[in-house]
């Protein structure tokens, strides 16, 4: 068998694990979470949180970020 056979046979090999494990996954979630929870989406919450966040840092002199202090 030449290397090239081989490196295609270990590669079909490899794809077909791949392909197993995505199966298995999703069958694995869909038992454990249930379906509505998994189409449902929060559009727009994680942007609304980062920007949270960025809002609450105070620039340093030197330039690096902290989180504010206690209010005086």
């Amino acid at each position: 068998m030449s290397l090239l056979r081989l490196a295609e046979a270990a590669a079909w090999i490899a794809g077909a694990c791949i392909f197993a494990w995505i199966i298995l996954d999703a069958w694995r979630t869909s038992r454990r979470f249930d379906e509505n929870l998994l189409l449902s989406s929060r559009e727009g919450e994680i942007e609304k949180d980062l920007e949270e966040v960025a809002s609450s840092l105070e620039h340093v002199e030197d330039g690096i970020d902290r989180l504010p202090g206690p209010k005086e």
